[in-house]
């Protein structure tokens, strides 16, 4: 996949971000885990990136410690709105 390789412009941001939620729900964790990595490349400060990797790593059976570190670092960033994501979403 050749998008891979570059710089993720913010606009496609949603785009490749809805592709690895699909990914998750389809099943494909580990394609999901990599999509949300390659965005944590470009966004590395974005809670709802993490969570949602840490989600996709829940479902991929990853060591608890792995998820967890996902999670802290999601809700040092995002306080509230990480909150509001578990809420919402209630993947874990």
């Amino acid at each position: 996949m050749l998008w891979w390789s570059f710089k993720i412009k913010p606009e496609a941001f949603k785009g490749i971000f809805q592709k690895g939620s699909c990914l998750n729900k389809l099943g494909k964790y580990e394609e999901a885990i990599r999509t949300f990595d390659t965005l944590l490349e470009a966004f590395p400060s974005h809670p709802e990136i993490l969570y949602n990797r840490a989600c996709s790593k829940n479902k991929a059976g990853y060591n608890i410690e792995d998820i967890i570190a996902d999670l802290k670092e999601a809700v040092g960033i995002g306080g509230k709105q990480f909150f509001r994501l578990i809420k919402e979403d209630g993947a874990l």
